[in-house]
């Protein structure tokens, strides 16, 4: 089955939501990564809810932390005073011709990175992006990729993209 939330199954998971300012824990959450929308298990009613998208703040699962960010939830991969890191994961639907008139519907994930430097943010999915943004740091930026086996394979991207940006706010950019 391939369904479009986060995790790719149709269970809330729980976590914790800022809410217009308040902090509700353990709150059974599902994130819809095509249509970016968050629901929620109402604490009260025990309803499945849609509470107003412009009034959360942000919201944990697990060890990701997702914030709105350009009218979506973007998982927060790093957060420094100068730089961010985030990862902007949805799904777009795709359709596969499997013979004739034989169609199969599902959805694909997409993932993209995005560097926020100066308030503008700039997708990054390789190393040389990164070193683009800071030509005057490439070769302490290669050096660092290289010292720590930095991969940017799909699985690795977003952790070695984290790990350097977080040199990079260590180093006051």
């Amino acid at each position: 089955v391939n369904l479009p939330f986060l995790y790719e199954d149709e269970e809330f998971h729980t976590g914790t939501v800022c809410f217009n300012g308040i902090i509700y824990p353990n709150v059974p959450i599902r994130l819809n990564l095509f249509t970016n929308i968050v629901t929620v298990v109402s604490p009260i009613e025990k309803k499945q809810v849609i509470p107003d998208q412009n009034k959360i703040e942000y919201f944990v699962i697990g060890q990701d932390k997702f914030v709105p960010h350009d009218g979506v939830f973007m998982k927060e991969s790093f957060a420094g005073k100068n730089l961010q890191l985030y990862t902007y994961l949805r799904y777009i639907h795709d359709v596969e011709v499997i013979s004739g008139n034989t169609y199969k519907e599902q959805f694909a994930l997409k993932t993209s990175c995005l560097l926020c430097k100066d308030g503008i943010d700039y997708e990054v999915a390789k190393l040389k992006d990164v070193k683009k943004l800071f030509p005057e740091r490439s070769k302490e930026i290669q050096q660092f990729a290289k010292a720590n086996r930095l991969k940017f394979n799909k699985d690795l991207r977003e952790m070695s993209l984290a790990s350097i940006v977080q040199f990079l706010e260590k180093q006051g950019l």
